[in-house]
């Protein structure tokens, strides 16, 4: 696949999209919650895997709640694209953010788990992203996040992929709190 003067291959080598982590993380935390009875030292090595993953999202979760949609995975630091689509290097993608619906998972199962308050402060900051005035659930912009493509001005690149895991969350999560069922309706 071409597009950017590059394949895409060749345009993200080297990052990392910030969201996949936080998946493999979620995924060592259930793993080890569901094995602990009859595997503990297996369960103990996966959830200390996944504190490990969460250790650097703590390490690097921005002011807002949030994190780097990508980052270079040589410096750690938010990496840039290469070139756009007229072949001029593009703005960097230090402004992009991911929508922290896979990190809320991730915090939730491990704060779940070990009731670690650091994990419960991070799931905090990200549901006050998502809920804050101009962030996605107030605007509505909530836009795909995919190693593939770089980030779009807003509404030209819409998922349902974070709103419903947004939404089926809260609905788990606050089956009691109106505000937060009429959150998920309008979703």
């Amino acid at each position: 696949a071409t597009g950017f003067g590059h394949s895409v291959a060749e345009t993200y080598k080297g990052q990392t999209m910030t969201l996949y982590p936080a998946s493999a993380g979620s995924a060592l935390a259930c793993l080890s919650e569901f094995i602990k009875d009859d595997h503990p030292e297996k369960a103990k090595r996966y959830l200390n895997h996944a504190e490990k993953i969460a250790a650097t999202f703590l390490r690097i979760q921005g002011d807002d709640g949030t994190w780097f949609a990508r980052l270079n995975e040589t410096t750690g630091l938010p990496d840039g694209l290469r070139e756009n689509r007229e072949g001029a290097m593009s703005e960097s993608l230090t402004r992009n953010r991911a929508i922290p619906t896979h990190m809320i998972l991730f915090f939730d199962k491990l704060y779940e788990i070990t009731s670690k308050k650091e994990y419960r402060k991070a799931l905090d900051a990200s549901l006050s992203y998502i809920e804050r005035d101009g962030g996605p659930l107030a605007t509505f912009n909530w836009e795909g996040q995919f190693e593939d493509g770089p980030p779009t001005p807003p509404y030209l690149n819409l998922t349902m992929s974070a709103p419903c895991s947004y939404a089926n969350y809260v609905l788990q999560k606050f089956p009691d709190d109106k505000k937060r069922l009429q959150q998920a309706l309008d979703i």
